[in-house]
């Protein structure tokens, strides 16, 4: 068999091990890279927040804050009601490689730990709670409203 046959013979044969190799590991390397970039590897950060105030969370390269309450007509827990509420809140976040979003969340009344949920900017932005949660019919001071956050 002349050198130049048997020199394409083992070339094909390399060739087609490689592809071979090739194609049976890259189902595995797609899944060792997912497990590391992405949203799943963003760790949970929960947080609470008064009216005003803002964090900066480095990890995830992200500021977030707490513009006002714009409305709670939850029910109070000393009163009957036909209707439960809600309380409706607007939060911004800044992420670092994007403008800013203003997002509003409303929490059902009827119970302290109704939740409300919006995704932007990657991330999944829930209300977890927004305390305090009314006892009389009367307003509640600004200042006195804190907001539990979880960012994933």
């Amino acid at each position: 068999m002349p050198r130049s046959a048997i020199r394409t013979a083992l070339l094909r044969n390399v060739r087609c091990r490689l592809l071979f190799a090739t194609l049976a590991l890259t189902p595995i390397m797609a899944c060792n890279q997912d497990q590391l970039v992405g949203p799943l590897a963003w760790p949970d950060v929960e947080l609470e927040l008064r009216v005003g105030e803002h964090r900066h969370l480095p990890k995830l390269q992200l500021d977030v804050g707490f513009e006002r309450v714009t409305s709670d007509s939850r029910c109070p827990t000393q009163v009957t009601c036909v209707w439960e509420g809600e309380a409706t809140v607007h939060v911004w976040l800044l992420h670092a490689r994007d403008d800013s979003v203003f997002v509003a969340l409303s929490l059902r009344g009827g119970t302290p730990d109704a939740s409300a949920s919006v995704d932007t900017l990657g991330f999944r932005i829930t209300a977890l709670r927004l305390d305090p949660y009314p006892a009389e019919p009367e307003p509640i001071p600004e200042n006195l409203y804190v907001l539990r956050l979880k960012i994933e």
